[in-house]
């Protein structure tokens, strides 16, 4: 049965729905890495450096900070899952879930919406790989920011019983 309409849904169908989001954003940064690897082989011609190169000095201020970016990201990341897994949201994931998501009438939509909300802050930090693979060209300092992004996201695997707990603690 094919519904139109997210509030005829089986519990079933709005878990399927969840996980094909999170497959879909979890493989971004391998595709990003994939498209990487194509660039290098068939659009940079020889000794080319990223489409937009920019002087050491420069890149190596941007690498700094993006990294610095990701590690904040990571760190907040990991607070908000051990607080998703203590049961008792506090500090951000309490605002995500009472501020943020007071709007959503169903636990459910209640527990996707936080999932994706999340799950672009995990592709966040494979962006900022993305954008120093862009600008000069280096695998090195790349593709560890990929797949910390994609590692990220496998933290929040919306299983069952995760999406579950995620709407209980909106009523916490």
């Amino acid at each position: 049965m094919v519904y139109t309409n997210p509030q005829q849904a089986t519990q079933e169908q709005k878990q399927k729905a969840v996980l094909v989001i999170f497959l879909a954003i979890a493989a971004a940064p391998l595709i990003y890495m994939a498209v990487s690897e194509m660039i290098i082989r068939f659009v940079f011609k020889e000794g080319q450096a990223g489409f937009s190169p920019l002087q050491p000095k420069v890149y190596n201020m941007l690498k700094i900070v993006l990294y610095a970016l990701a590690g904040f990201e990571s760190v907040l990341l990991a607070y908000v899952k051990s607080s998703l897994n203590s049961g008792n949201p506090s500090g951000i994931a309490a605002n995500i879930f009472k501020k943020r998501l007071s709007a959503v009438v169903d636990d459910f939509a209640a527990a996707q919406a936080f999932i994706i909300f999340i799950l672009t802050f995990c592709l966040s930090v494979s962006i900022y790989g993305l954008v120093l693979f862009l600008c000069n060209g280096v695998r090195g300092d790349s593709y560890p920011l990929m797949l910390l992004g994609a590692l990220l996201c496998l933290l929040f695997i919306p299983t069952k019983e995760n999406l579950e707990k995620m709407a209980v603690l909106r009523k916490v």
